[in-house]
């Protein structure tokens, strides 16, 4: 069963990732991946660096133009970092792969937009 081709007909609620986009290119594949898996009515969470990368400006530019617009956009609180501290133990911090500090990271959330409505 588990090398069956998903069901096309089963699509999920919510879509999230973190500092996966790296790339213009990446960004839009991202983007399409995003979309060719959320159901109607679905919201993409992520949790991305504090500084723009490359990339960016074209996942936002093709969830924009297929009906999709930033609800969110907000600096993780000090309380879930020092969490996930507690929980993997990290003695000397989070650390990550951006150049601005994981304390920088930011949840930006992505809903469709209601053209009719």
């Amino acid at each position: 069963d588990a090398l069956k081709a998903p069901n096309p007909e089963k699509k999920a609620d919510v879509v999230l990732w973190s500092d996966a986009v790296y790339t213009e290119y990446g960004g839009y594949l991202l983007a399409h991946a995003v979309q060719a898996n959320l159901c109607i009515g679905g919201c993409v969470a992520a949790v991305v660096p504090g500084e723009d990368r490359p990339g960016m400006a074209a996942f936002e530019e093709t969830m924009v133009s297929a009906g999709f617009i930033r609800t969110t956009d907000q600096k993780i609180p000090t309380e879930v970092l020092a969490a996930a501290e507690r929980r993997f133990d990290i003695s000397s911090g989070l650390v990550g792969t951006a150049k601005s500090p994981v304390s920088e990271s930011r949840l930006v959330i992505w809903e469709a937009e209601d053209l009719y409505g």
